[in-house]
């Protein structure tokens, strides 16, 4: 009966949903009728900066509330800026024909041609063959074959919904059980290795895009698929090392028992032999792989964008991929949520709001970004406290990275280090709502294992983001960012 109660309007809304709308719409129409503002020593923001800063709260209020799907929040958010004259259309929409969008399209349809082909069941076989069968040897196989696999298909739901099953089963057929501690442990392990250490690289998750499109145009240019393995690769090192051994101390069985060593080559031939799919797919990524890498190098043409674009038409004409799958296989709502805050970074240039928040907070929060170390332990822990209240991810990378833009650029900091500090950690799992993906993963694998005794492994998570954060200062250093 409850749940009855909270129901609204013919079941449509619940009082949650229906309170931060009111709220939203509230605080968008009263950022309308206020003037121009200024506060200590900054100049004045401008009304049509009030009014984008007004729609924007308004759209964060609601992908807290969530009354509407997060991509229609998102348009419209840039349909209130542009109805109400705060910023020009082509300026709000500008991220639906940047580069951006147009290098997140072929690389979900490049990973629909891994799911669709059977490529990635193959691979995770293959890798996790080339470990043991103990516990321990399962751990780091899992977080290995996550690691190998993460930059070949940039959605954590497509990967985790194709490992989870593979790691309930390990866990029956070694004895380990299902709603025990130990396959908790498995089952985490299968999410951080495929969930979350694929956002040490540029094409692990279309989310990367999100940090790249949101920091000022000058810098854009600097990540590429070898720039951004390079600043992340310390968090990969520790966050796998620190997971395994927290995984190992928490969740390891006292009894030795071991999975029967011919299970995975039984499973391999199951597969049978490599389709001719598999392997225009298999060759298609690796050598997408290695133009992202070296491309610009042989032709300034071959970019990141035009790599992504040439690797979805060798899939297409080859019919690995089908007609029907640019419909099926692409999450067209990600896509359109992605550009419309992508779009966010530009409208608040060219009203001059993000000059403006850096002005008018800058002597405020000069003290934490005028030190790497201190911002680090920032924006681990704000993201971390933020996250039980804002759960969609996409929108909180955004707010915290163009609220650190003006920020950073004034201490000589780049704003990825705050963004990518910001993503890495928005896949803690600390309570059920937290992330969805996650809960993909526990469902995909039958609810193997009790969610209290995953969550606890999220805090160990956030630990080792926030250890590789700092252990990374010297390595961003290096390369310029701080």
């Amino acid at each position: 009966m409850s749940g009855e109660k909270e129901k609204l309007i013919g079941g449509i809304w619940t009082t949650k949903q229906l309170v931060t709308f009111l709220i939203g719409l509230i605080v968008g129409i009263v950022f309308m009728a206020l003037p121009g503002f200024q506060f200590g020593g900054a100049d004045a923001l401008s009304h049509e900066g009030m009014m984008v800063l007004g729609f924007f709260l308004m759209a964060v209020v609601w992908w807290v509330g969530n009354p509407f799907p997060s991509w229609m929040t998102g348009l419209i958010m840039l349909t209130a800026m542009t109805m109400f004259g705060a910023t020009k259309m082509a300026t709000a929409f500008s991220a639906f024909s940047g580069s951006v969008i147009w290098v997140v399209i072929p690389a979900l349809a490049i990973g629909a041609a891994m799911s669709k082909s059977g490529l990635l069941k193959r691979l995770v076989y293959i890798i996790l063959s080339k470990f043991g069968t103990s516990y321990s040897q399962l751990v780091v196989g899992l977080l290995a074959a996550g690691t190998v696999t993460g930059p070949l298909i940039p959605s954590a739901t497509a990967k985790v919904a194709i490992a989870a099953p593979l790691a309930r089963e390990m866990s029956e057929r070694a004895g380990f059980g299902v709603k025990t501690k130990a396959a908790a442990g498995l089952l985490t392990s299968t999410w951080i290795g495929f969930g979350s250490l694929g956002y040490a690289f540029l094409t692990g998750t279309v989310m990367t895009f999100v940090v790249i499109g949101l920091l000022p145009e000058d810098q854009q240019s600097f990540w590429t698929f070898a720039t951004w393995i390079l600043a992340s690769l310390p968090w990969l090192v520790i966050t796998f090392v620190g997971m395994f051994l927290a995984i190992k101390l928490l969740c390891a069985p006292k009894e030795k028992t071991k999975l029967d060593s011919s299970y995975l080559k039984e499973e391999l031939e199951k597969l049978g032999k490599w389709s001719v799919k598999e392997k225009i797919t298999l060759w298609t990524l690796l050598g997408a792989i290695v133009l992202w890498i070296f491309g610009t190098n042989i032709y300034s043409g071959l970019n990141t964008f035009a790599v992504a674009m040439i690797a979805m038409f060798v899939l297409f004409g080859t019919k690995v991929l089908e007609p029907m799958d640019i419909k099926n296989g692409i999450a067209w709502q990600l896509i359109i949520f992605i550009a419309s805050l992508v779009g966010c970074g530009s409208v608040f240039s060219s009203v001059g709001l993000t000059d403006w928040i850096g002005a008018t907070f800058g002597g405020y929060l000069a003290p934490v970004f005028s030190n790497v170390a201190i911002m680090v332990v920032a924006i681990v822990v704000l993201t971390w406290l933020i996250r039980y209240v804002i759960v969609s991810q996409t929108a909180l990378v955004t707010v915290i990275t163009l609220v650190s833009v003006p920020f950073c650029v004034a201490s000589g900091i780049s704003p990825w280090i705050a963004g990518f500090l910001c993503l890495v950690t928005c896949n803690l799992f600390c309570t059920i709502y937290q992330n969805a993906t996650f809960v993909t993963c526990l469902g995909a694998s039958n609810d193997m294992a009790e969610f209290k005794d995953c969550s606890k492994l999220s805090y160990c998570y956030v630990l080792c983001t926030l250890v590789a954060g700092l252990a990374s200062i010297p390595v961003w250093s290096l390369m310029g960012l701080c």
